[in-house]
Order: C-alpha cells, then structure tokens, then sequence
C-alpha cells in the first residue's frame, strides 16, 4: 500500500511538470462544503477528487456508523467563460454496528449531472457570483440512492477582502425525495492565503427542514498547490450542537486540463 501511494506521489510530481504555469491558480470547489462562484473556463476539464472517512456513535442506544467515500469524484467542463458542466458520483462503504446486529453495505452513490453559470464579476475580479443547478439520480446501491431525482440549487457568492483573507457563501435548497420534502441549504467559508501555495479555511455549513432538527458542521483544512493546474487539499470536521458524536476527515487532488 505505502509503495503504491509513492509511485501516486511520484507520478503526481512528473505529470506536474508537464502542466503549463502561464495561467492563474486553478479555483476548486473542494475540499470545502462551499461550491465556488467562478467556473472553469472555456475547453477547460477539471477533475476534483477525493476519499472521506466519516464516523457517527449515538449517545443514547448501542450503534454505530462508519462510512467509506472513495473516488469522489466532480468532473467539470467548461463551455464558454461562464457556463460549465458538472457530473458526480463517488463509491461508498458503509459498517453498522449495533447491540444484535452488524451490516455491510458498499456501492455507487451520490451521483449527479449539473451546471454552474457565472452570472456576475466584477471588473476588478474580487466580486463574483454564480447558480448551480443539479440532479442526484437514482442510481446505486440501493441502501444509498434517492428513491427518486433530487433537484438542487444554490446561489454562491464571493467576495475578496484582502490579499490574504477571502470570503464565499451558498444558500439554497434540496429536495428530498424520501422525506417529500424541501431542505434549506447554507454554507459560509473564511479563506486565507498563508503563503502563494498554502492556502487554509474554516467554514460553517448544515441544512434544515422542517421535519427534524437542523444539521450544522464546522469544518477547516488546508490547500497546497503544486502548481497552477494541481492542487492537493485536507480537512477534517464535526458536527455541532447535536448530541451524537459524528466527525469526519477529507483528502484529495485536483487537477486541471487545458
């Protein structure tokens, strides 16, 4: 395993040389929950991709949750300056123990076709904004998928404050076909620049409904940028004011196509 992840390494490293540095830093909508307000760019593919560990234990009855995300995976291509594609997907496993019970379940999961269109930017590149449109199909494993399409839309704003800190926010909704329901969406990351290839954030996001209690998190990690068109990034994050214990930590790579 530690031999496979140095040729990954080592591979990654090669292939960087080979990518140009005569554009600006790629801009990912990973590893954070908040999506960009900026697309791709014209002819361009971005691959952002990743692997989370996630674990939950109630408080109050013998169970507990851990979930595998491999290989999630956002592919996003762009058509023109401000308009781009998006499709989704990742494979998961999930281990349930419980006080008489234990399960296994693994497979496809989260899968979703979408677009992003930059509606605003301003002249000096600080101010941006941007709609993204999806649909989570229902495709998968069967303990996973949507009973049926959930459609999805969010506005993202953001905003540079300075050279070092920036600031970007989603809102929106989700709905959810199991629960025949709306779920309000929000998210609110602080950026900060450390150096010209490190970068940081920390970021409150969760969503609510009206049948159960709201989720909120509180995630931060960190961006390093091995040139303009590879980005590695990771993170780590809990949810807060709830009762259960569920936290969860967040790898990746990006990479970017011209």
């Amino acid at each position: 395993m530690k031999t496979k992840f140095l040729i990954f390494i080592i591979l990654i490293t090669y292939t960087s040389n080979l990518f140009s540095q005569d554009n600006e830093p790629l801009v990912t909508d990973r590893p954070d929950a908040t999506e960009s307000s900026i697309t791709v760019g014209d002819g361009t593919l971005q691959i952002e991709t990743g692997i989370i560990f996630e674990d939950y234990v109630s408080s109050s009855i013998d169970y507990t949750q851990q979930d595998y995300h491999i290989a999630t995976t956002l592919f996003r291509y762009g058509i023109g300056t401000d308009f781009e594609l998006r499709l989704h997907g990742k494979i998961q496993s999930r281990t349930i123990e419980s006080f008489d019970n234990s399960e296994i379940y693994s497979g496809l999961n989260n899968v979703s076709i979408g677009m992003k269109y930059q509606f605003y930017g301003s002249t000096d590149g600080k101010t941006n904004g941007a709609v993204l449109a999806s649909l989570f199909l229902p495709i998968g494993n069967f303990e996973f998928r949507p009973s049926s399409v959930e459609p999805t839309i969010l506005i993202a704003l953001s905003r540079d404050l300075s050279e070092t800190f920036s600031i970007g926010t989603n809102f929106g909704g989700i709905y959810l076909s199991d629960e025949s329901e709306l779920m309000y969406l929000y998210t609110l990351a602080l950026g900060i620049g450390i150096t010209e290839k490190i970068g940081g954030f920390a970021e409150l996001y969760g969503g609510i409904r009206s049948s159960s209690s709201p989720e909120h998190f509180l995630d931060g990690g960190y961006t390093y940028l091995v040139n303009n068109d590879i980005q590695f990034d990771i993170s780590a994050g809990t949810r807060i004011f709830f009762e259960d214990t569920n936290w969860f930590v967040n790898s990746g790579v990006s990479i970017r196509f011209q």
